[in-house]
């Protein structure tokens, strides 16, 4: 038996867990309780250092480094869930390895994001770290996770079956999704108990749950019993998985009629509504990604058995071949966007999505058409993979120097005010202040040296204001 990973004797993830001996079921559960209590008890440790500890005594360390403390929370938070996904489905080689590389990973993330903010932080603020990152790095390890557990049950280097990638993806999406519920319910249920005997005047509980040496620890520790309730229950889970995928499919019928609805009526109102939104790129991107969603939950993982009804075969091949005019559209706003007022952090956000959109566009429209020899919609498989692995490597770029969004933006805007394709007037100072960081602060300096009087005051206003509400908004 083994408890970190999964052996001869474990099944793979396409057998019932349930049929998991007695011992290995507890060794499990030892195991993620320990990481679970363990998550607990850092965070809380973390949390700690960055309290007032007195009169005379403000943050202790590892809080008054933030260069320390930034990928110190960021390995605490997402580490010990790839270690609960990993326990029982990865080799325990395996797991030690992708541990190890996550943890170096997510440890450069959070150093990057707290040495690229701007220098404005006294010595006693706590040492944040911004908030895109926990969404586009809990998106990242997710994808690359289950690109790695289904490669390892089937001991392949590379590239694993598509039918192991879509069981193992989803079947973790629904669990995840059942243990964060599992762990709110659990809150409202303490919060319904504090109140309870708050009425009849005990008020320890309410007291207790506010603590936080008690909240973030059985947070945690709640989270991974969830996590081990759900997965020694695999048929319960795929069950659950079933019903949703059918729903879900179900309603791309709805969507296809939708978008192909919105494309036939753009030739007789024109553009302009679109553009006037101010959020084309963002609507249109949100429409391909519930397509792209949609169209897999009626695909399923390609067997003949799983195959939808005809009508819904229909509905993928026309959903796929509505992608390309969506990104096409929204690659066309973007595209205007920054022509008119240049690179923004959102706007190349936005590229990197419609980026990776084109390589959806692009690959199911080829398996929507009867030009290729393979069956119904199967280029669709490797298109999915491919995807994945870009979506993991854009959002690495994205977080890290290579691709850095703000670098890229305050590049691009200096550049632009350099060749007069913004005046002194309409050029967003504020931006430089407090949207972009160190590199903008060191920007707004070099203008504030300027020889240009107008350029140079400008951005002396801008370095002495302590509130970005303080800074004249351009003008457009």
């Amino acid at each position: 038996m083994t408890i970190f990973g999964a052996n001869e004797t474990a099944p793979r993830d396409g057998a019932d867990r349930s049929s998991l001996g007695v011992e290995n079921q507890r060794a499990m559960a030892v195991a993620r309780i320990a990481i679970g209590v363990t998550q607990g008890l850092v965070l809380y440790l973390l949390y700690r250092t960055t309290e007032d500890q007195g009169i005379g005594r403000a943050m202790i360390w590892p809080a008054t480094v933030p260069g320390l403390f930034g990928p110190l929370m960021l390995v605490a938070l997402y580490l010990p869930v790839v270690l609960l996904a990993g326990v029982g489905r990865l080799r325990p080689m395996t797991l030690a390895v992708w541990a190890g590389i996550a943890a170096v990973v997510l440890g450069l993330l959070g150093w990057h994001d707290v040495v690229r903010q701007a220098v404005g932080n006294g010595p006693h603020e706590a040492p944040y770290l911004d908030l895109p990152l926990f969404p586009f790095a809990a998106v990242a390890l997710f994808i690359a996770h289950h690109l790695i557990v289904p490669a390892d049950q089937e001991r392949r280097w590379i590239v694993a079956s598509f039918a192991a990638y879509f069981d193992t993806a989803w079947k973790a999406g629904v669990q995840l999704a059942l243990s964060i519920g599992f762990t709110v319910a659990f809150w409202l249920l303490l919060f319904l108990g504090a109140a309870l005997f708050n009425v009849i005047g005990l008020r320890f509980l309410g007291d207790l749950i506010q603590e936080p040496w008690f909240a973030i620890p059985v947070t945690t520790l709640t989270f991974a019993v969830a996590v081990h309730l759900t997965d020694v229950r695999d048929g319960l889970i795929r069950g659950v998985r079933s019903v949703a995928l059918m729903l879900l499919s179900w309603l791309l019928l709805v969507m296809t009629v939708l978008v192909a609805g919105f494309m036939a009526a753009l030739p007789f109102t024109g553009l302009d509504g679109l553009w006037a939104t101010g959020s084309a790129t963002a609507l249109v991107l949100a429409a391909a990604g519930a397509l792209i969603v949609l169209i897999n939950t009626a695909y399923q993982d390609g067997r003949p058995e799983n195959a939808p009804p005809a009508v819904l075969k229909i509905a993928v091949r026309v959903a796929a071949l509505l992608l390309t005019p969506l990104v096409v559209l929204a690659i066309w706003g973007l595209a205007l966007r920054i022509g008119q007022y240049g690179l923004t952090p959102d706007r190349i956000i936005a590229a990197a999505c419609a980026v990776v959109g084109g390589i959806y566009a692009v690959g199911y429209g080829y398996a929507a058409l009867p030009v290729h020899r393979a069956g119904w919609m199967q280029p669709l498989e490797r298109t999915n993979i491919g995807a994945a692995v870009a979506t993991v490597a854009t959002i690495l770029a994205l977080f890290s120097p290579l691709a850095d969004p703000a670098r890229l933006s305050v590049a691009d805007q200096m550049a632009r005010l350099e060749r007069g394709a913004v005046s002194p007037e309409a050029f967003d100072y504020r931006f430089l202040r407090f949207e972009s960081g160190r590199v903008g602060e060191q920007a707004l300096a070099r203008l504030a040296a300027s020889s240009d009087a107008a350029v140079a005051t400008r951005a002396k206003e801008a370095k002495a204001a302590e509130s970005r509400y303080e800074i004249e908004p351009p003008s457009v």
